[in-house]
């Protein structure tokens, strides 16, 4: 059994989660993200919390359980907080300039 597929997801408020025919629609202030949700894996929205249940259990059904958990999870911190990466420049002579 996946460890990481047994949690359950807590939705934050002002999150909005919609779940239709397999697609999961996470609307944020950030933005929108959508994520296909793979068809051994069942996703239930109930009470401001996600969670997922595996449809029939193989070894890559258990796999896809907790990658798709953890998928959800980062799409809710992406449309909350957002994403940050933070380059740290070393070395002598380079020129480096900042675009886009």
């Amino acid at each position: 059994m996946s460890r990481i597929g047994k949690k359950i997801i807590h939705i934050p408020e002002g999150i909005t989660v919609k779940l239709e025919k397999g697609m999961l629609e996470i609307k944020g202030p950030k933005g929108t993200l959508n994520l296909e949700i793979h068809r051994e894996i069942e996703a239930i929205v109930r009470n401001k919390e996600i969670f997922f249940q595996i449809k029939n259990p193989s070894k890559k059904s258990m796999a896809l359980w907790g990658l798709t958990r953890t998928l959800v999870n980062n799409m809710l911190i992406g449309v909350t907080e957002g994403y940050q990466k933070n380059l740290e420049l070393q070395g002598v002579g380079f020129r480096i300039s900042l675009q886009g």
